[in-house]
């Protein structure tokens, strides 16, 4: 039978090995969180550095090579983080719809008020975000490609949704009768506003020597312009 000191010892010996195995766990957790901090890091990285190149120099005339140099990183790897330029103009797209479409989910106004809201949230966000805007509307690129399926790209559901968001309220206040039935179907009326809002926008970005009005005055009057035309009687602005 062992004796106590050498039970002892070996009792120490099970409890250090036990509590080093249960280190290591620990260990390797915190470096795969410092794994993954590093990789979101350098994928937004790539982000912000393809807009920029996007933006000064065409999305054309931007390849992957250009942006890893950039970067000072090799292409493979950048492929490491997206596949193609494509990837990472769709991620960056992507982003500008999201952010758009939570704004106007946000918006808490019924009926005609949440029309009056969503004009002037638009022009605010495109105004607020112009390198983004730029990006997602003003700059010239190839249309998104559709899989082989049919089904929408991830990019196209986001616009999708955010235009959804416009027609369904329009759809409702047709329906309700605040907003005129003999002018067109929602899907047309919801054109016409996108239309006016966006086109504050593109002129603002692209006209900066134009003696624009008072952003907040060109809202409200703007505003009243869009909605006078399309709303029903008292509840015309």
């Amino acid at each position: 039978m062992p004796s106590k000191s050498t039970r002892s010892k070996s009792d120490k010996g099970v409890a250090a090995s036990f509590s080093e195995k249960n280190k290591r766990p620990a260990a390797v957790e915190k470096s795969t969180r410092q794994v993954r901090s590093s990789s979101a890091e350098r994928s937004q990285e790539i982000l912000d550095v393809s807009q920029k190149l996007f933006l000064s120099h065409g999305i054309e005339n931007v390849t992957t090579r250009l942006i890893a140099t950039t970067i000072g990183i090799s292409q493979p790897a950048l492929y490491k983080h997206f596949s193609s330029k494509q990837e990472i103009l769709d991620r960056l797209v992507n982003q500008v719809f999201g952010e758009l479409t939570q704004v106007l989910l946000e918006l808490d106004g019924r009926r005609e008020k949440w029309l009056e809201q969503s004009i002037g949230a638009y022009i605010r966000f495109g105004l607020n975000h112009p390198d983004e805007f730029r990006l997602a509307f003003l700059v010239m690129r190839k249309p998104g490609d559709i899989p082989k399926n049919g089904e929408p790209t991830e990019l196209q559901k986001l616009r999708r949704t955010s235009f959804h968001i416009l027609e369904e309220h329009v759809r409702v206040g047709i329906e309700e009768g605040w907003i005129r039935d003999d002018l067109g179907s929602s899907h047309s009326l919801s054109q016409c506003l996108w239309a006016g809002m966006h086109g504050i926008v593109a002129l603002r970005l692209t006209r900066h020597r134009f003696p624009w009005d008072d952003l907040e005055n060109q809202i409200v009057l703007h505003t009243r312009i869009l909605l006078s035309g399309i709303l029903v009687g008292e509840d015309r602005p």
